[in-house]
């Protein structure tokens, strides 16, 4: 199954464009204004002025705000040149805007990349990317144009923790590229000991847009998500900020209604039901236990799919795919993934329902990345809003859950061809 790309109905794009899948070679990008920063610390274009204007956030999970990174990071660096990642790593099943942006757009992750190098007079930079092809079209747009700073391309093995900043920091220095306790964070000691700002390469391309010379600031603001659902073609939208969850459920699917749930942010965003007046916005809201996360949408299908079941082998996917070096992490999400898997068979009891509130307390914290914080969000989310579909289950067992069991489906909806 082929992905689509689309950009919301009266929007300008400036990311997909007109013509998504053709690759822009640097001429085509600095024709539309590219590279067109001169970042000095104090100067007329102070970098951190404009993004705090703009409000920018990490597009890759967090939501930091962009200008505060790099502000620690010049702290930090005050008797040393810091480093700068591009950090591609993207292991979000469902989660392939980082991808497209590499291979199709890497000029514009380029650009960001050397606009926060040259305002922090960083020593060098790196592309941090899992993929094969993504690494490929860096180089080659490194061959096109190759900047002041020094920048590495490292291609790593993929791995569902291998985008964690600190991660990226570990395999860049050497190590086997796990998670880190944290402090120090890489701002403070990052690459080989230095400081270093990790960002996500659709925040760099965020910072590329907001530097050119062609920037609008009319135009209105917009920014990638990766939508999927069992059935659903896989799409890469280009959206404007503010839009609401039931308007992009329309849109992808025919009929909000068509969708019982949403798993947002990718699994550390949370779930939420198909009447959820989400709105699709990077700033955090203190009234919710979700987030918009990386940007990737998984709608939960009424007739073929069942959020319960989403859930379980969400669950069991971190069970299996977490780094197993934290043993509170280990222990906590085997023990929720075997009751979630418990759940879509049936067997569903009080006692069930008390391990489940326990976990989405405790878990939080317990270790070096955010792997226990995803998975005590998601039952949280369950708890909140799914019990009537908790104790479904208990009285009989899903046949959506069941059919998903035998056709072979289930593991592949987090298995999205890029």
């Amino acid at each position: 199954m082929e992905l689509d790309a689309r950009t919301w109905p009266g929007l300008a794009s400036s990311m997909l464009l007109s013509a998504p899948w053709k690759k822009e070679d640097c001429d085509a990008y600095r024709a539309r204004g590219g590279y067109a920063h001169g970042m000095a610390r104090n100067g007329e274009r102070d970098l951190l002025r404009i993004l705090r204007d703009a409000g920018l956030r990490g597009r890759g999970g967090a939501a930091f705000p962009t200008a505060t990174k790099l502000e620690a990071v010049v702290k930090a660096a005050s008797h040393t040149r810091p480093y700068v990642v591009a950090n591609g790593g993207e292991g979000e099943p469902f989660s392939f805007k980082d991808r497209y942006l590499m291979r199709y757009r890497p000029h514009m992750v380029l650009d960001g990349l050397t606009a926060c190098a040259d305002f922090l007079d960083a020593e060098r930079a790196f592309v941090f990317t899992c993929d094969e092809l993504a690494a490929e079209s860096m180089r080659e747009a490194l061959r096109e144009r190759e900047p002041r700073v020094p920048v590495f391309v490292h291609l790593s093995e993929h791995a569902y923790v291998a985008g964690e900043e600190s991660a990226v920091v570990d395999r860049l220095s050497g190590g086997l590229g796990l998670p880190t306790d944290k402090p120090p964070r890489p701002f403070e000691h990052g690459v080989h000991g230095r400081p270093t700002a990790v960002l996500n390469v659709d925040t760099l391309a965020q910072v590329a847009l907001l530097t050119s010379a062609s920037e609008d600031s009319s135009q209105q603001a917009s920014f990638l998500a990766s939508v999927a659902s069992i059935t659903g073609r896989p799409t890469l939208y280009e959206l404007p900020a503010g839009l609401s969850l039931q308007e992009l459920a329309e849109d992808f699917g025919g009929d909000r209604s068509a969708f019982t749930a949403t798993v947002i942010g990718g699994f550390f965003g949370g779930l939420v039901p198909g009447t959820s007046d989400f709105v699709l916005d990077f700033a955090p809201d203190p009234r919710s236990d979700t987030a918009i996360g990386c940007a990737s949408f998984y709608f939960v299908d009424r007739d073929l799919d069942c959020p319960i079941g989403v859930a379980a082998d969400i669950g069991l996917y971190l069970s299996r795919r977490n780094a197993r070096q934290c043993g509170p992490c280990v222990r906590g999400t085997s023990s929720a993934a075997k009751a979630l898997q418990s759940i879509t068979r049936g067997a569903f009891t009080d006692a069930t329902l008390d391990d489940l509130a326990r976990w989405s307390t405790i878990l939080p914290g317990r270790g070096a990345c955010g792997v226990p914080d995803g998975l005590a969000r998601l039952l949280r989310c369950l708890l909140a809003d799914f019990t009537a579909e908790l104790h479904e289950h208990a009285r009989r067992p899903c046949p959506r859950c069941e059919d998903l069991r035998t056709s072979g489906r289930r593991e592949a909806r987090f298995h999205i061809p890029v």
